[in-house]
């Protein structure tokens, strides 16, 4: 009993809820597209700026490892 009273007043709110708001122009549906593609293409500019600070950071982190292998190699031996 308590189910079908929870269902019934559930959807009596949800048949008052005004979720067509795209019915009264096409014009809101168009800002709501720029807006999207305007933050893809934000989203796009931040993810190469991102993927070229990684592939930088991964070339200093190869460079360094060099650099301090043969720093090691170089102090166990001896040789300078």
């Amino acid at each position: 009993m308590k189910l079908r009273i929870i269902s019934l007043c559930m959807l009596l709110i949800v048949a008052q809820a005004n979720a067509g708001w795209f019915d009264d122009t096409d014009e809101q549906l168009h800002q709501v597209t720029q807006e999207l593609q305007m933050q893809r293409q934000s989203t796009g500019g931040w993810q190469l700026v991102a993927g070229t600070l990684a592939v930088f950071c991964i070339a200093l982190l190869v460079v360094g490892a060099a650099i301090g292998s043969k720093a090691r190699r170089e102090a166990k031996n001896g040789d300078k």
